[in-house]
């Protein structure tokens, strides 16, 4: 699931975002749930990340930056992550631009039921979609050779 946020220029940050679903509960795993695109702070890129809260379904949000293929916090503290209400808080990020940010979590869930009022958007370019023969319809390893497919299209 993704977001995006278009921060303001050299000033304090704040987004409260809200998902569809719970989040991925990784434990005190420290494999991010979070992760963004670039943004730069002091002309350098930067990205969104996550850390376990000992003791707590929660996990903090922070900024880190790539040094030698090593990520390197920079904010220890740029938020929360609310695992079972499905929410992300951000905060105390002063990027250098305007341009937008893409926030993506990963659900609990691979099945997504947005609530009242929430769309979903489907990203076509993160999609793979991977065709197969119908085993069934064609007589495969099922046997069923009088089976008949029943068409999606209305007449």
């Amino acid at each position: 699931m993704f977001q995006n946020i278009t921060p303001l220029n050299n000033a304090d940050n704040n987004f409260s975002l809200s998902f569809v679903a719970p989040f991925y509960q990784s434990g005190d795993s420290t494999k991010f749930i979070l992760s963004s695109t670039a943004f730069k702070i002091n002309n350098v890129d930067h990205f969104f990340g996550d850390v376990p809260i000992s003791g707590s379904t929660n996990r903090t949000v922070i900024v880190y930056k790539v040094v030698n293929n090593t990520n390197v916090t920079v904010i220890s503290q740029a938020g929360v992550i609310d695992v079972l209400k499905g929410t992300v808080t951000l905060n105390n990020f002063r990027p250098d631009t305007t341009n937008a940010i893409k926030i993506t979590i990963l659900p609990n869930s691979l099945d997504l039921a947005p609530k009242r009022d929430q769309l979903i958007s489907i990203d076509n370019n993160s999609v793979v979609i991977t065709p197969e023969i119908d085993t069934i319809a064609v007589a495969g390893s099922a046997g069923s050779i009088t089976y008949n497919t029943t068409s999606r299209f209305k007449s």
